[in-house]
């Protein structure tokens, strides 16, 4: 149980960034198709590792009496972190291809029917 709710604490923490992830996700399935669904995900994690690196180092320099540092764990921790929004960001990309072909398909029509 603690396991989850450490999952959604994670989750919250990013708060505003979901609109600009959830946009990545699904502009770049809907307008580059299958490879924009691979080019998405890599741009999420490399938001998601600049986002943790830059509270990771900006905690080391404001508070050294915490202890936090960029080891190993954290380095876990940010990769944990860029598979689990890619899955959960997944129907955003899946929407998105969907609403490709959905697009391509009435292009398709209205250009038989002229």
């Amino acid at each position: 149980m603690n396991l989850l709710r450490l999952i959604l604490h994670e989750m919250v923490w990013y708060g505003f960034w979901w609109l600009p992830l959830i946009g990545l996700a699904g502009c770049f399935a809907r307008y580059l198709g299958w490879p924009g669904f691979f080019i998405g995900a890599l741009l999420i994690s490399v938001l998601i590792v600049f986002l943790d690196a830059r509270w990771i180092f900006q905690e080391m320099r404001e508070h050294p009496e915490n202890g936090r540092d960029a080891d190993f764990v954290f380095w876990f921790g940010v990769l944990c972190r860029m598979l689990l929004f890619n899955i959960v960001l997944l129907p955003a990309t899946f929407a998105g291809l969907r609403y490709r072909a959905r697009a391509r398909r009435i292009f398709r029509e209205t250009k038989i029917a002229s």
